[in-house]
């Protein structure tokens, strides 16, 4: 099974690990939570954007070639107007984007309705 590796600011689900999402050391995440988080005003421009995805693509290249690995398909998630431009930028420098699927499952439980959501899969941008 091909290990995906989660970019998302969530830990990896037990059905995504089933499916081969793996997660990364905490100081990679901490750093990639930190280039995909957009508090400030104004409203980021596409070239700072597109500098946050190059930061991250580096920061995975470093740690790959850190521990010896290859990192090639990666999990995303988060801010649709960032992902646009993180998707280019992983694809030009070789990372296959994948994207968690999931299915609202409901149920009632003392009287209320409670929503689940089952990973089912991983879609592929490429």
């Amino acid at each position: 099974m091909q290990k995906v590796y989660n970019l998302t600011r969530h830990p990896t689900k037990p059905d995504q690990a089933a499916d081969g999402v793996v997660d990364l050391p905490n100081h990679i995440t901490d750093k990639i939570k930190e280039l995909s988080t957009f508090v400030s005003t104004p409203l980021p421009s596409v070239s700072y954007l597109h500098a946050r995805a190059l930061e991250i693509v580096v920061l995975l290249q470093s740690y790959s070639e850190e521990v010896g690995i290859n990192i090639v398909h990666v999990m995303c998630g988060g801010a649709p107007y960032f992902n646009g431009i993180l998707d280019k930028v992983l694809i030009s420098n070789g990372f296959i984007p994948c994207y968690p699927f999931t299915i609202r499952q409901s149920s009632v439980e003392n009287g209320k309705n409670v929503f689940v959501y089952k990973h089912i899969g991983l879609v592929r941008t490429v």
